[in-house]
């Protein structure tokens, strides 16, 4: 279980950084609409493209660790949610597995809203 909660975490921190490089490109994004710079936005699509593949093949490199851990603690599979895994898991990985997922939580929202400026901008064009 301890190898399976460390491999989960750095996976998330992993893919925290992905949702970043994705904030950053989307602000690329927009600076490429503003410009009307139909390369760079073609450029910066397909980075966030890789990012994106990036993120799923970190998700499913972390779904045996999810399996196993939800198996070691009588859990199904599905219902192992990051929340779950709080309820289950000790120090060090238990602070590290909170401020992953306050952070995860906090870059998404912040990814939604550079996707939603980038849409009005779009809209205007």
């Amino acid at each position: 279980m301890h190898n399976d909660l460390g491999f989960i975490c750095d996976s998330l921190a992993s893919q925290l950084e992905c949702y970043r490089t994705l904030i950053a490109l989307t602000e690329e994004e927009r600076s490429c609409l503003s410009r009307k710079d139909i390369a760079g936005l073609n450029r910066t699509m397909r980075e966030k493209e890789s990012v994106l593949c990036g993120i799923r093949d970190i998700e499913l490199s972390r779904k045996e660790h999810i399996e196993s851990l939800a198996a070691a603690v009588h859990m199904p599979a599905g219902t192992m949610t990051v929340s779950a895994m709080i309820g289950v898991a000790a120090e060090p990985h238990l602070s590290r597995l909170r401020r992953l997922k306050e952070e995860i939580v906090d870059v998404c929202g912040e990814l939604t809203r550079v996707n939603r400026r980038n849409a009005l901008l779009v809209g205007r064009l």
